[in-house]
């Protein structure tokens, strides 16, 4: 099963599951998974959907790389990111420098992404639980996740935020864990969701407007991983 796009043959991940009834595409970086329930169903969904991936696998190898500029956004200020090519895979941070032991780019931005995700649990995990024990609101967990949303909450109040939460300033970050903990009383949002967003974070009209300000740098440094 070759994949070529631009002369260059994509990576293929193929994962075989014999009691799905559909397959599926989906890029883990760089990568192609495939996921069907043979070798047949997967060569069709490959051929049927070219398009789709030269479409994607392009607009990945065109995206910013951490280390292209050097530095990383945390806490909404920049750090100055530093490669050490070693094997041993550990993150280093100071005021203003961060560095990522690891032995090549690729290691590196992988390490950044679970350091990203682990700070931001701790992050969100400690506003969500202040706000709700402060408001009196009760919710059943928290995860990280990936995608295009900084959070979401289940209809059995389980919230989720994005795992590069800790790069936006924590104020944007208080908004994101009110406005998912209002779903939890209201999964909607309807005029109610909204005086109830308010009632647990007053400024929040400005602060949402600020937040989109950070979803550019998000998706095009971390589209890669995502």
């Amino acid at each position: 099963m070759d994949v070529l796009v631009d002369g260059h043959e994509i990576e293929l991940r193929y994962m075989e599951k014999p009691r799905i009834k559909n397959a599926y595409l989906r890029f883990s970086g760089d990568v192609l998974v495939v996921t069907a329930k043979n070798s047949r169903k997967a060569e069709q969904i490959i051929s049927e959907n070219r398009n789709w991936i030269e479409k994607h696998y392009r607009s990945i190898k065109e995206s910013a790389r951490l280390f292209d500029t050097n530095s990383m956004m945390f806490g909404g200020g920049r750090l100055i990111a530093l490669l050490d090519r070693s094997a041993m895979r550990s993150v280093e941070m100071n005021k203003d420098v961060i560095i990522f032991h690891a032995k090549d780019e690729d290691s590196a931005e992988r390490l950044a992404d679970r350091w990203l995700a682990e700070r931001s649990m701790l992050l969100m995990s400690g506003i969500a639980n202040s706000i709700a024990n402060e408001k009196g609101i009760a919710f059943n967990g928290i995860k990280m996740c990936r995608g295009s949303r900084w959070g979401s909450c289940s209809s059995r109040k389980e919230l989720r935020f994005n795992r590069y939460m800790c790069m936006v300033p924590v104020k944007l970050a208080e908004y994101v864990a009110a406005h998912e903990l209002a779903h939890t009383i209201e999964l909607n949002h309807s005029a109610a969701f909204w005086k109830e967003v308010c009632r647990l974070c007053p400024e929040y009209r400005s602060l949402r407007r600020e937040l989109k300000r950070y979803d550019s740098y998000r998706r095009r440094v971390f589209r890669k991983l995502e």
